[in-house]
């Protein structure tokens, strides 16, 4: 991956290298504690650190990459030392802090382009909520497990998991007094499998599981429970994702033009951004017609959430491309190019 994309990049301003600090800082917190093996310091109290994992989730939803895993080896360390010195209920908590903690570890990584790192701190999550008993959690953790696989040359076995925990999580489908949370992992795990379909251009398989995501939507409504949006609005977004994947970009763009996604339910700059990262692939499909929509839709997604897109290997072929298509100096143009480090 890395000899194909040339990730991870070298930071293109001062606020992506400070962010990209936080790599160290979770291979230590990863490598220096393990579920069964923590050093000798006493942990803060686990009502103490449980503020901590929240607070580190919505700075990742807004955008703020870097500052989500600013204290991820302390913390890390710390949930772990608990875990392999628990026991019963104080054990089970631990880990689902652990769960939570080395899934944003794993965006984290996978953000700044260090994919065999996120795939350890997936790992780490997996089985962190294996401890737990939890089954919502532990397809919660499949959710970044195999996606991590598959961004390391693992498509095959990702698609495998994917299609295992989807037939194990259909039983948490049921909604009972609210709790959607089963149904939610449901979902999550459909839309995964979803992407990973269209990126092997299966249209069919694509499509199921993307209406299997849908249908559990409707009933769950708007909901958040592992801080992933699912939900109709999110199904529409990750609908455009996946057309793109499948090569229909322009169509997919000019629907959503047609019949725009609000995006007040959400209320999250990452999904905003990756809304708008995604119609500017679809626009880019166009082979240089729709070159200006292209640009516009990823200068929101840049400003929206510069850490992640301008770490992308996608965004970095499409200003390319855009560059090289462009007949005249556009301040636009420039603009992206400047951000991006493109000389």
């Amino acid at each position: 991956m890395a000899d194909l994309t040339g990730q991870p990049y070298l930071p293109a301003d001062r606020d992506i290298a400070d962010g990209k600090r936080v790599i160290v800082r979770i291979e230590r917190g990863l490598n220096d504690a393990a579920l069964d093996d923590a050093p000798d310091v006493p942990p803060r109290p686990l009502d103490e650190l449980e503020p901590l994992v929240a607070g580190a989730a919505r700075l990742r939803d807004e955008g703020l990459y870097g500052a989500a895993a600013n204290d991820a080896d302390r913390l890390l360390v710390e949930l772990q030392a608990h875990v392999a010195t628990g026991r019963g209920d104080h054990r089970r908590a631990a880990a689902d802090l652990v769960t939570h903690a080395a899934y944003n570890a794993f965006v984290v990584a996978t953000t700044y382009g260090y994919l065999h790192l996120a795939q350890h701190a997936a790992q780490r999550a997996w089985e962190a909520a294996i401890l737990t008993e939890d089954p919502e959690l532990v397809a919660f953790a499949m959710f970044a497990r195999a996606p991590a696989i598959a961004r390391n040359g693992g498509r095959g076995r990702a698609k495998r998991l994917l299609d295992r925990a989807i037939s194990e999580a259909r039983p948490l489908t049921a909604i009972r007094d609210g709790a959607t949370r089963g149904a939610e992992t449901f979902g999550l795990l459909n839309l995964m499998r979803a992407h990973l379909a269209a990126r092997a251009e299966d249209a069919d398989t694509a499509h199921a599981h993307l209406e299997a995501a849908s249908d559990v939507a409707v009933r769950t409504g708007e909901r958040n429970g592992f801080g992933q949006h699912f939900g109709p609005t999110n199904v529409q977004l990750w609908r455009v994702s996946i057309g793109v994947e499948l090569g229909q970009g322009p169509d997919i763009a000019e629907r959503f033009e047609r019949e725009p996604i609000d995006l007040s339910a959400l209320d999250s700059r990452d999904r905003t951004a990756a809304l708008h990262f995604d119609l500017a692939r679809a626009y880019a499909q166009a082979d240089g017609a729709r070159d200006a929509e292209t640009v516009r839709h990823l200068d929101l997604a840049d400003r929206m959430a510069p850490q992640r897109i301008r770490q992308d290997p996608i965004a970095h072929d499409i200003v390319t491309s855009l560059l090289r298509r462009a007949r005249r100096r556009a301040w636009e143009l420039d603009s992206l190019r400047n951000r991006f480090g493109l000389a």
